[in-house]
């Protein structure tokens, strides 16, 4: 039987972890002297395309997954998975706070309010690892072994994909921060696997 408690509890003390560090941080890299993040040049030409912000903040709907994926005990060990990566994404932004190279420059448009919204909680710093990519690979990894259906499973992976590449498109990433993000949720995924002694009861 799955209990919801326990989803409901993990996912409240990470959302309490995230809201104590990422914001922190941000607001205080605004006083550091700091350069552009790593970006190949290709990556500054990469258009914003406007409607990715959709998927991008579908995150929020992908986090709901794993209530009905995964049981109390895994349940309990990715709410662990996540506030380690957390805690190592908020160590890393302190240790690198570089800033977004792109412009952020939303004049017009359907999601102009949605954009100028984001932009007014999130500055352009907290980029390496991309949280957006670590998060949804962790639970990708973790949800997609327990689904049966394989056109189910098909939808799960090109929406994670989608969140991916979005961080990208929506220019709020560049490509260091995705492949950082996307190896942390990996390595992740495989302590969840492996590191029963730890977090066994």
């Amino acid at each position: 039987m799955h209990s919801y408690k326990t989803h409901l509890v993990a996912a409240f003390l990470n959302l309490v972890l995230f809201i104590a560090l990422y914001f922190p941080i941000n607001n205080f890299s605004l006083n550091l002297d700091t350069n552009l993040c790593p970006t190949f040049d290709w990556e500054i030409d990469l258009p914003l395309i406007e409607w990715m912000i959709i998927p991008y903040l579908s995150i929020n709907l992908f986090f709901v997954l794993p209530l009905f994926f995964m049981r109390s005990g895994e349940a309990r060990k990715l709410g662990i998975a996540f506030g380690v990566c957390t805690i190592i994404g908020s160590l890393s932004f302190l240790l690198i706070p570089c800033e977004n190279s792109f412009h952020r420059n939303i004049e017009q448009g359907s999601f102009q309010g949605i954009y100028n919204g984001l932009y007014l909680l999130d500055y352009q710093f907290n980029n390496i690892p991309s949280l957006h990519a670590t998060y949804t690979t962790l639970i990708s990894l973790t949800i997609l072994p327990n689904i049966k259906s394989f056109e189910l499973k098909l939808g799960v992976s090109m929406w994670a994909v989608s969140i991916v590449v979005s961080a990208m498109l929506t220019h709020q990433h560049n490509l260091i921060d995705i492949l950082s993000g996307i190896a942390l949720g990996v390595i992740a995924a495989r302590f969840m696997k492996y590191g029963n002694i730890l977090l066994s009861k």
